[in-house]
């Protein structure tokens, strides 16, 4: 319900265009590409799509609530 930033990453140069965790939840996968948001315009295709594996276990464990 209430939302927190859990990491912040580095700055692509291209637009995150796909993520998703493992089924064990350890593990965040995520892909950098052109989004064509621009057209066939805005294409370069010296900049390469890339896919990253970051491990999440111990960042992005939930913090005990203060009641």
């Amino acid at each position: 319900d209430a939302r927190t930033k859990l990491k912040t990453s580095e700055a692509f140069d291209q637009p995150l265009t796909s993520c998703c965790f493992n089924p064990q939840g350890n593990v965040f996968c995520y892909a950098t590409s052109y989004d064509w948001s621009k057209g066939h315009e805005g294409f370069d295709p010296n900049k390469k799509p890339h896919i990253f594996l970051r491990s999440c276990f111990d960042e992005l464990k939930p913090s005990m609530k203060k009641t």
